[in-house]
């Protein structure tokens, strides 16, 4: 599985949150209470995250988005902290394509959702 670059920053902390994604299932019945149960003993995780690239950084984020990891449909290594202790690598794959803006004439800010498996 290839790694997030190294030469690429860590994401930002602004706006980076993390969603947990139902484990269960709820069936409405037509009368009484609605069953629950549960689908998976480890749902992925959401995240949004944020990047700030110079154009040099950006050329590798697209390269590595594009070639190595097939336009965000493959998984992948990143360093994150997902509350269970400091920094850890995690396996991510992109849920739909990244945005980016140019924030600065010399920043792009990169901004993506991903999905995270449970460790």
């Amino acid at each position: 599985m290839p790694d997030f670059p190294a030469t690429l920053p860590l994401y930002n902390v602004a706006g980076y949150k993390g969603e947990p994604q139902d484990a269960t299932v709820r069936t409405d019945m037509e009368s009484g209470q609605a069953r629950v149960r549960l689908r998976s003993s480890a749902p992925p995780e959401h995240y949004s995250v944020t990047w700030w690239f110079t154009e040099a950084e950006m050329q590798t984020f697209i390269a590595f988005f594009e070639t190595t990891i097939s336009f965000g449909s493959a998984w992948f290594n990143i360093s994150m902290r997902d509350g269970l202790g400091g920094l850890n690598t995690r396996s991510v794959r992109f849920i739909g394509p990244y945005h980016k803006q140019l924030a600065s004439k010399v920043h792009w800010e990169v901004t993506a959702k991903l999905e995270v498996r449970r460790p």
